[in-house]
């Protein structure tokens, strides 16, 4: 099963299986999924702040 953790709780994306009932214990594995890494370099783009100065644009 898959699914994703918001505000310390994990929400699963499927539904549980019919043979599950409230109160049954069960085992759950955490493996996190890694962020695809790219066979190229790559960068994180950025705004420099004086370049969102209207006046520097413009002139």
């Amino acid at each position: 099963m898959k699914g994703y953790i918001q505000n310390q709780t994990i929400i699963l994306q499927d539904s549980l299986p019919d043979t599950l009932q409230n109160g049954d214990e069960v085992e759950i594995v955490i493996i996190p999924i890694k962020k695809r890494k790219y066979h190229f370099p790559t960068f994180k783009l950025d705004i420099k702040e004086e370049y969102l100065d209207r006046e520097k644009i413009y002139f």
